[in-house]
């Protein structure tokens, strides 16, 4: 079974995230999330005493959307963009980016 980590994230992270779609919208837009292992774990639903690792997710970064062809509602990006959030991470000494979040303007908001 893969273990499990938690994701920490600011409310001031959040919000430039949320003011990213909001500046890009109609289009749809896309961004990296960077970060970095956490000393923090929190307790997960495995049980008493069941801790899970933590990461802060520290940066956004904003990636250029590639579809020239319906912006509005498909979204791509290059190899060069993705090596260019790495490279951002590594250069704040950071190990890593957690993933790709990209905005759904035609969609309804979902918690995930």
């Amino acid at each position: 079974m893969m273990e499990q980590t938690a994701l920490w994230i600011s409310g001031h992270l959040a919000e430039k995230i949320r003011a990213h779609g909001a500046e890009s919208y109609p289009h749809e837009c896309c961004g990296a999330l960077l970060g970095r292992d956490s000393n923090a774990v929190v307790e997960n639903d495995r049980g008493k005493d069941a801790l899970t690792p933590a990461r802060e997710i520290l940066r956004l970064f904003p990636l250029i959307n590639r579809r020239d062809d319906s912006p509005r509602n498909r979204f791509s990006v290059t190899a060069e963009d993705v090596l260019a959030a790495e490279k951002a991470a590594r250069e704040q000494g950071w190990k890593w980016s957690a993933g790709i979040i990209p905005s759904r303007p035609s969609s309804p908001a979902q918690r995930i």
